[in-house]
């Protein structure tokens, strides 16, 4: 049995919670609101109210899984708070390659971030790896409860951008595995790319959100001026992961369509 933190446990937090819960590993999770943190305590974990950089009450941990965005706060600070933890897991995002012209991007291409949100994002994983941390960079994340189907049925889906761009995604349950298997078996310092390695077409993805949810696309729509939204439109790369087999992880759900054409809708 170990004892991890969950830090920033929100949508895909929750799913780490559970399957750590489910494995028996004593779990610590924090919420930035009460209500979010009494949450996290029906799952099973210890959930505490904590917002970064504030210092943790108790932090001695074999692992701490960070999922938190760096928006806002000094990464050297937020290291600090984590220098201690042997086994330190960091969630980015694969916004930190920018926009690569629909090229492959692997583990080993330079980030190229483009907005302030993915500049962030490096700086963060900067910090967070001269403290040994291991650095997860995920593809769009999905699951029940959040998903281009729901979007589209609450009028939220945006039209814009090229429509033939890939899209990477990865399922949430899928990445609450990976970040696990690398507080199990990941390497210090090491990148893995968390992302199906199937880009889809925004325009199959749209296809299927039309078809289930029974109406059509909203008005297409120029790319948003504001960097942080634009980039959910303009950028384009194909994410192919390599390094699944080092940690003996493999993916449930590979295929997103397929997933998606089960999905409840709300």
């Amino acid at each position: 049995m170990k004892t991890v933190w969950v830090l920033g446990a929100g949508f895909t937090g929750q799913a780490v919670v559970s399957e750590l819960v489910r494995r028996g590993d004593r779990v610590l999770a924090t919420s930035r609101t009460a209500e979010g943190a009494a949450a996290l305590t029906a799952l099973g974990a210890e959930g505490v109210v904590w917002q970064a950089p504030d210092p943790l009450a108790d932090i001695h941990a074999d692992a701490a899984i960070v999922l938190f965005p760096p928006r806002g706060l000094d990464p050297a600070l937020v290291a600090a708070c984590l220098a201690a933890v042997p086994r330190l897991v960091y969630c980015s995002s694969t916004s930190v390659y920018g926009n690569q012209g629909g090229e492959e991007v692997t583990e080993e291409t330079p980030t190229a971030p483009e907005s302030p949100w993915s500049v962030a994002r490096v700086e963060a994983e900067d910090a967070l790896r001269i403290v040994g941390a291991m650095i997860v960079r995920a593809a769009g994340i999905y699951g029940p409860g959040r998903n281009i189907l729901e979007r589209h049925a609450a009028g939220q889906l945006r039209h814009a951008g090229d429509p033939e761009r890939p899209v990477n995604l990865i399922h949430v349950d899928d990445l609450a595995g990976l970040l696990i298997a690398c507080v199990d078996q990941g390497r210090p310092g090491q990148v893995y790319l968390g992302a199906t390695g199937r880009p889809v077409p925004w325009s199959a993805l749209a296809e299927v959100a039309v078809q289930r949810v029974g109406r059509p696309l909203p008005a297409y729509e120029t790319v948003p001026q504001d960097p942080n939204v634009a980039m959910f439109s303009r950028e384009s790369k194909r994410c192919f992961p390599t390094r699944f087999a080092e940690l003996g992880f493999a993916l449930r759900y590979p295929d997103t369509l397929a997933v998606l054409r089960e999905l409840p809708i709300p």
